[in-house]
């Protein structure tokens, strides 16, 4: 006959004595009480392989690991269904929801004089007793805080304090507590909670974030999260003050187990030759940094390459002296150096001025939050898809770098407001952390939360109104053509197929009728030049000398000027564009060869 058999035999139990949502701490505790156990003796008991001392095992009855007890085998025991014990400890509570609940256990007076006590009790944002709203205390009057062990000299006065001026439970109640079942329902909309989250993918930063916070600003953020994803936390919950402003972030995906099949099928090996990898790794991570960089330099920090050159020295270090008395632009210039510099820490080798990188980038991201493991459970639904992982990357990669560009944006105005003294004796501030969770809907959509300080939009450049825009494009077209008409005018040198080489006037074009664009072809600085329509033909004009050749096609005529350039250089030299008129008296052209 094994242990648990024998134990079964020997314990004195009332079968159904369990109310629901009883702590397993208070239900071993009337087992010692009753039975006289050691923490060896109790059925379910999981003994370590390194455990070689007796007298020295104990019991972990709150979060129920390592040192615990199976809960089935100690139902079997005292002839209760395995169901009683649900919620009876917070072992199934993922590891970062663990820090909700209080190190030792606390206890409703009220219920201890009726004989029951619940683990749900040792939740942090529980302040009041949900069945009779009393104060919950988590110790005795001699000063001796309720324990979450339970060893040997524990069991032996089961049931009180090593003062023995306190008892939570009498003869009557040891065997049958007193509290109507009924009566624990006020619990219900608590569990419901707590199931909740256990569903909850959260970032892995959680619990290292919160390590030196205070308990009511990340108990705060939890319940707001909490909320923002559709779960609502219970009325008996007090709600600790907000500590700051914060604005969430709430995307959805929509049905993505469609794509699940397409992300799978493009992630098969090849099976051809290798190929050179691309120069961008193809991750959601680097799309996002590529797609929010791209909205700064065209958005936020205009002309960024031209502001930010004098604020990176030719090593790559910054030069954040230059931030006194700087423009709007050069800090935002230096915002973005700062941004970029953090997610990728080579960008200096490419950008400042922009060349052409040797090597491929490496794109590093603080608390490495946003990648997901395909492992997360996401309720019901089963295992977390592909296609969620990949949607959940891009979600925590967007919030993480705009919260490291607020960083940025305020670090750069400290930097400015600095003397130019101790600007230089001050180290670069690691940029702040993010936190997201998520939540998978029985619809098989995701819902994303971030919770972030300030403004989660980039502050773009304001830009004048649509009529003023209109206007200023107008303006600058007509000053752009009149510059155009002004080089335009006098005598030029002229070539045609008909008449060939020969000194006329020149051709002026119409008001956005022309394009300007590089001579490509030609050795040496590619010129650039004018192509415009000319009474039925087409004009090609040399923006920096007076050479224009016509043709019957707009391809004919930069065939022709750049064979006319390329003898132009022969002839003039490559530097003589500017044939003005004392050159053109020492052209001459014959007409039959075309040739000058």
């Amino acid at each position: 006959m094994g242990d648990e058999s024998r134990n079964a035999a020997c314990l004195t139990w009332h079968p159904g004595s369990i109310p629901p949502y009883a702590s397993l701490w208070h239900t071993l505790q009337r087992v010692g009480a009753l039975n006289f156990v050691r923490p060896t003796d109790v059925p379910g008991r999981t003994r370590l392989p390194w455990e070689t001392d007796r007298k020295s095992w104990t019991l972990s009855p709150l979060f129920n690991r390592h040192v615990g007890v199976e809960t089935d085998a100690l139902a079997r025991s005292l002839g209760e269904a395995p169901s009683i014990f649900r919620w009876s400890h917070f072992g199934a509570l993922p590891g970062w929801l663990q820090p909700v609940v209080t190190p030792g256990f606390r206890l409703c007076m009220k219920c201890i004089a009726h004989g029951y006590h619940s683990a749900l009790l040792s939740l942090r944002p529980l302040d009041l007793c949900p069945i009779h709203g009393t104060p919950l205390q988590s110790m005795c009057a001699c000063g001796r805080p309720f324990r979450d062990r339970l060893n040997p000299a524990d069991l032996r006065r089961a049931g009180c304090c090593a003062c023995y001026s306190f008892a939570m439970f009498n003869r009557e109640t040891c065997r049958r507590p007193t509290l109507a079942p009924a009566l624990t329902n006020a619990f219900l909309p608590i569990v419901e909670w707590i199931e909740a989250l256990t569903i909850v993918i959260r970032s892995a930063s959680w619990q290292r974030r919160n390590a030196g916070a205070e308990t009511s600003t990340w108990l705060g953020e939890l319940l707001e999260a909490s909320c923002a994803l559709g779960i609502a936390a219970p009325a008996c919950f007090t709600q600790p003050p907000v500590t700051r402003p914060r604005c969430s972030v709430l995307c959805r995906s929509g049905r993505v187990e469609k794509r699940d099949s397409r992300i799978a099928a493009a992630a098969k090996p090849a099976t051809t030759k290798p190929v050179t990898p691309p120069y961008w790794p193809l991750t959601p991570a680097v799309h996002t940094y590529r797609a929010l960089s791209r909205y700064l330099r065209h958005h936020v920090v205009r002309q960024s390459e031209a502001y930010g050159v004098p604020l990176v020295a030719p090593n790559g270090k910054l030069r954040p002296e230059l931030l006194h008395d700087a423009s709007a632009q050069s800090q935002q210039a230096f915002a973005e150096i700062l941004w970029a510099r953090h997610l990728e820490p080579w960008v200096h080798l490419r950008r400042w001025p922009y060349r052409q990188p040797s090597a491929r980038p490496d794109i590093v991201f603080s608390e490495a939050a946003c990648r997901v493991t395909p492992d997360h459970q996401a309720g019901a639904s089963g295992a977390l898809l592909q296609a969620d992982a990949i949607w959940l990357e891009y979600q925590a990669a967007a919030c993480s770098m705009r919260v490291l560009w607020r960083a940025a944006v305020r670090q750069t105005q400290e930097l400015s407001q600095m003397p130019v003294a101790a600007v230089g004796l001050l180290e670069l501030a690691t940029l702040d952390s993010f936190d997201w969770s998520s939540r998978k809907l029985p619809d098989g959509s995701l819902r994303f939360i971030s919770l972030q300080a300030g403004e989660p939009a980039f502050t773009a450049l304001p830009l004048p109104s649509k009529p003023a825009r209109i206007k200023a494009f107008h303006a600058a077209r007509l000053r752009t053509h009149n510059e155009v008409t002004q080089a335009c005018c006098g005598p030029c040198l002229t070539w045609s197929v008909t008449d060939g080489w020969h000194v006329t006037a020149s051709a002026t074009p119409q008001l956005g009728d022309w394009r300007r664009h590089k001579l490509l072809g030609v050795e040496g600085q590619k010129p650039h030049f004018w192509l415009f329509p000319w009474c039925g033909l087409f004009a090609a004009r040399l923006c920096s000398g007076r050479l224009q050749v016509f043709s019957t096609t707009s391809a004919g005529a930069i065939q022709a000027l750049r064979k006319c350039v390329a003898f132009s250089d022969r002839t003039l030299g490559p530097t003589r564009h500017d044939m003005g008129e004392q050159v053109l008296p020492c052209l001459t052209t014959d007409k039959e060869s075309g040739t000058c």
